[in-house]
């Protein structure tokens, strides 16, 4: 905003501020006579009174952090303005009150004005101001991986719990773009009991029907969830909430088909509660006929009116409160907290429904895809902040010094970059040039403290060699379980290499240049890798990396490794690549994947040619950076034929063919690997993106036929219906995922996992994955205040979000049995989170050369996170059930160590609960899909 514009905008709002106060004290009994009438003529319309309802006021903000401006903006004008007229007004209007979350925003105001800080923790101390959420930010509702949502709590209800005394009991996430079934669970561990969302009433086609429900996550766990209807802005009273709501009938419509023949049902809102004595268990697949049936001509009288006008803050306006404040003087409102809303609301908790499924947002289904760099950034911030914690925490027992205040820091800048506007990609280009600067310090800051934490550790091992000649190097498995996958690590080219174990047993090795665009560079350590290309790598395959501990290995510059690795044969036709575990056939001509057959079950697996690309016109009717068009799919984009099938790289690690697209305007590259002793294909695809308005997936068709899909959710799994009936099952067509995606029946399946990637749809025969990797779309229109200069030739849209180089690291899994017994989710971390290699020096030290630190015997349950404690020098250790069924689990620590005390906290690591331990080892029964943080005090023997 300019400078005049921006003085005008003050001017005019303190005049509208004075008008307001001085019509308030001349007229206010008009007013009051007015509002009583209108609001009675209102209620009347819809056949209610008054008293027939129980009405609570929360005046509140919907700030966001980034969007058509800065983050820097948010930070220093957006929130001390709103925050300081919410202090103001609460002085001004005796009675009101202001809520708000985001702990972000209470630390930013506290950093550039800490007077009004202070003034915030006054009010809320007198009952003027009222924390919520609990979050760090309002992120993305299904991105983010499971830690991420842990830490958003952790660091903000610690924020609030610092400065304020408490911490918030209610989670709101009110415009994030749909939201993962686990949030309950996550929210209720983290002292949140109840949730407040405004969003699904943008739902789309199909509109979410509960306005209050109690939400059970797949462990169990509910908060009780209020929707409203009021997204960013300001909300007097919801009367169309309240409208036609009222009568069962009007909940079930019939609507008409495309083919204007059939008809189909759909649900439409309901406020209505349950027949006594009856209770209803919902989700996707409930119909709505089923729903209809167990609701009574009963209102729920208790409403919520949230008002104040947001997005870019600003709060209540002067005329909101004094309405507010007139409609609590006639008895028709309370001026209140929405904690007061609930607690009005659980009187009805036994006639309201429970929704047992994900919450999806129809409306904005592009947000998976757009902007593709941003959702890359955030799986490599995630999975290398789990590496660098493992290492920090494995360091620490041995005396280093954890680096919390970094970490923290760290973390931090990831949350805020999870907001709902610019993880979503949904923000002006200035943003993400802004995210960029921030992921880079992120990786720069974690290689640092990984390169320094690895470096302490490896002073310590005994790496001296069995002879002369050995460059010793230590294996990092940063995950909690034993693993035997392909690692690699930089090296000088023209040399050859072998590289041995402690034992002297020569490990299959093989030098490749790393052409899918891996390099170190100035700001990676040795320990990291970064993207570019046209690198030397030493590949080489352990036998078995320990859990959460290091392996050393010898490296001899010497002959090339004779150890035969994957065969391959060529011919005019195809190029076959076989292992122990599959054999895979690449067509010449059109340079898929035609044949994936696995050994172990005989058996194709493959339903068609596959690693196909398919790109389609994507020109949805409005918000093109949110939104997929609905037609879409009628409009393909022809795809450049192969002009290069070839096999660039044959060793004893792996063997990799290159496929070439070269396209006016969009050109591919792929690469197909195959590794040694490995069922997993890795499918890499560079592309030089020139479409516009265009959405491009990659395609895997499969012969499994299974009426579910399964998806890694945060720290759970979700089933959908590959064969949905219900039209607002029908309408999850672009399904969330975090790493990995499965079809699978009892006897075998196919997995596909990826690095980065956050959305897939079935193919047309409901037997395959295509996989969305790049949307480029149009870029918002800009706030003038985004910009300093003038901004009239800046609110032109910016050019496509997504021009230029992408990466889609995928890969496909073959396997016997279902998921479950594949241990899907534990390939997909090992592809998310490799295995690291530090180079050091031939010297002695008291730790032996193989070690690993913490172990979990477990059916199902794993090792996610380890960390020290935000308190004191304790080992955090969060373990997960991944399968879905009650287990047992034994956590076992190394015997150089151990336990002294042992508790199990909730995700903010409070409120412990004694736990009974031995010396080495602790067992504890882990329900289905729960997460568990146990807190270790441990001493060295």
């Amino acid at each position: 905003m300019s400078k005049v514009s921006r003085k005008s905008f003050f001017v005019l709002a303190l005049i509208f501020l004075l008008s307001a106060s001085v019509r308030a004290e001349k007229t206010s009994e008009i007013q009051i006579e007015r509002i009583k009438q209108a609001h009675t003529k209102r209620l009347q319309a819809l056949g209610l009174k008054p008293e027939d309802l129980t009405a609570i006021s929360i005046g509140k903000s919907h700030i966001d952090a980034a969007w058509l401006w800065h983050w820097y903006q948010t930070r220093d004008d957006k929130c001390p303005r709103t925050f300081s007229k919410a202090i103001e007004h609460s002085l001004q209007y005796p009675g009101f009150s202001y809520t708000q979350s985001s702990g972000q925003y209470y630390e930013w105001v506290q950093e550039v004005d800490p007077e009004l800080f202070k003034k915030i923790q006054e009010a809320e101390k007198d009952g003027r101001w009222h924390i919520v959420g609990g979050m760090w930010i309002e992120p993305d509702g299904n991105m983010p991986e499971g830690e991420s949502f842990v830490r958003q709590f952790l660091y903000g209800q610690r924020f609030f719990l610092t400065h304020f005394g408490k911490i918030a009991q209610t989670a709101w996430m009110e415009d994030s773009f749909g939201y993962n079934w686990n949030l309950p669970q996550i929210a209720l561990k983290s002292g949140a009991k109840y949730m407040y969302t405004a969003k699904p009433t943008w739902n789309g086609h199909n509109i979410f029907p509960f306005h209050i429900f109690n939400w059970q996550s797949p462990d169990g766990s509910q908060v009780l969830t209020f929707v409203s209807q009021t997204v960013g802005g300001n909300n007097y009273f919801p009367y169309n909430e309240l409208a036609p709501m009222r009568y069962p009938d009007y909940f079930l419509s019939e609507i008409t088909k495309v083919d204007g023949n059939s008809r189909e049902a759909r649900f439409r809102e309901t406020r209505l509660l349950l027949k006594p004595g009856t209770k209803l268990i919902a989700s996707y697949h409930t119909s709505p006929a089923e729903i209809k049936s167990v609701l009574s001509n009963e209102l729920m009288p208790v409403v919520g009116v949230f008002y104040g006008v947001g997005d870019g803050g600003h709060g209540p306006l002067p005329g909101e409160i004094e309405n507010q404040l007139a409609l609590q003087k006639l008895g028709y409102t309370k001026i209140g907290t929405v904690e007061q809303l609930f607690q009005l609301l659980e009187k009805y908790s036994e006639r309201i429904a429970t929704w047992k499924d994900e919450i999806y947002f129809e409306y904005h289904q592009g947000v998976f895809t757009t902007h593709e760099w941003i959702k890359r950034a955030n799986r490599k911030a995630e999975a290398l902040l789990r590496t660098v914690e493992a290492s920090a925490s494995i360091a620490h027992l041995f005396g280093a010094d954890y680096p919390l205040a970094q970490l923290t820091k760290i973390w931090k800048i990831v949350l805020l970059n999870q907001f709902h506007d610019i993880l979503p990609g949904s923000s002006i280009r200035e943003v993400y040039e802004d995210a960029e600067k921030h992921h880079k310090e992120v990786q720069q800051d974690a290689n640092q403290l990984l390169n320094s934490t690895l470096n302490y550790i490896s002073q310590k091992i005994n790496t001296q060699p069995a002879e002369s000649g050995l460059e010793p190097i230590i294996v990092f498995n940063p995950l909690g379980w034993q693993r035997s996958d392909v690692v690699r690590y930089e090296v000088k080219a023209d040399t050859s290499y072998q590289v041995f174990d402690e034992r002297g047993k020569e490990i299959p090795s093989q030098l490749a240049y790393a052409e899918m665009g891996y390099k170190s560079d100035s700001t990676c350590s040795n320990a990291i890798v970064c993207e570019s290309s046209g690198v030397p790598y030493l590949y080489f395959k352990p036998d078995a990396l320990p859990a959460l501990g290091w392996k050393t290995f010898y490296v001899k510059s010497s002959q090339e490794c004779k150890i035969p690795g994957p065969v391959v044969r060529e011919s005019p036709e195809k190029i076959e690549i076989e292992n122990n575990l599959i054999k895979v056939s690449i067509n010449r001509r059109t340079g898929l994947l035609s044949s994936l057959y696995d050994k172990r079950l005989n058996k194709e697996m493959l339903g068609a040619e596959s690693n196909k690309i398919v790109a389609y016109q994507d020109r949805p009717r409005e918000y093109p950076a949110w939104n997929l068009a609905e037609d879409y799919l009628t409009k393909p984009i022809p795809v450049p034929e192969p002009s290069l099938v070839k096999v660039v790289d044959k060793g004893a690690v792996f063997v990799r063919v290159l496929v070439e697209r070269k396209g006016n305007p969009t050109s591919f590259k792929q690469w197909i690997t195959v590794s040694i002793d490995s069922p997993l294909v890795e499918l890499i695809t560079w592309s030089d993106m020139h479409w516009k308005n265009s959405i491009t997936k990659i395609e895997y068709n499969t012969i499994v036929e299974t009426d579910k899909v399964s998806a890694e959710i945060p720290y759970a799994v979700i089933e959908r219906s590959t064969h949905p009936t219900i039209p607002w099952d029908q309408a999850r067509t672009e399904m969330p995922m975090e790493k990995w995606a499965d079809l699978s029946n009892k006897d075998f399946g196919v997995a596909l996992i990826n690095f980065g990637k956050y959305a897939f749809s079935l193919t047309d025969d409901r037997k395959g994955f295509r996989v969305s990797v790049i949307k480029n779309a149009i870029y918002p229109n800009a706030a003038m205040e985004a910009y300093d200069v003038n901004p009239i030739t800046k609110l032109i849209p910016e050019k496509e979000t997504d021009p230029g180089e992408h990466w889609a690291h995928l890969a496909i899994l073959s396997h016997p049995g279902d998921w479950k017994s594949a241990k899907v989710y534990k390939s997909a971390y090992e592809y998310n989170t490799p295995a690291v290699v530090y180079r050091t020096s031939s010297h002695n030290g008291a730790l032996p050369k193989e070690a690993s630190l913490f172990s979990l015997e477990s059916e199902s349950a794993y090792i996610a996170q380890i960390k020290k404690a935000e308190d004191d020098g304790d080992i955090v250790v969060r373990i997960v059930e991944g399968e879905g069924r009650d287990t047992s689990a034994t956590l076992k620590v190394n015997p150089m160590f151990k336990i002294k005390s042992a508790v199990e906290t909730d995700l903010l690591e409070l409120n412990p609960k004694p736990l009974n331990a031995g010396e080495g080892s602790l067992s504890i029964p882990v329900g289905h899909f729960e997460i568990k943080t146990i807190k270790l005090g441990l001493k060295s023997k």
